[in-house]
């Protein structure tokens, strides 16, 4: 199932990345962690956070940050 939801995240993130670039913008994608309680993510990134990293890396004219 969380193949799915990246492979399904992958699409509209790219989808949306073009339409920037076409308005000559450029896209920065932030992730937000979200924990219950401060400190509660550790050190180490979260799937999600490593997937939104790695993909930006994968693709030109792509920003991506952690907070």
């Amino acid at each position: 199932m969380q193949g799915k939801v990246y492979r399904t995240t992958e699409s509209i993130l790219d989808v949306l990345a073009q339409e920037i670039s076409e308005i000559n913008a450029q896209a920065l994608f932030v992730f937000l962690t979200v924990a219950k309680r401060p400190g509660e993510t550790g050190p180490r990134p979260s799937g999600p956070e490593r997937f939104l990293i790695e993909f930006c890396s994968r693709r030109e004219g792509l920003e991506g940050f952690s907070l």
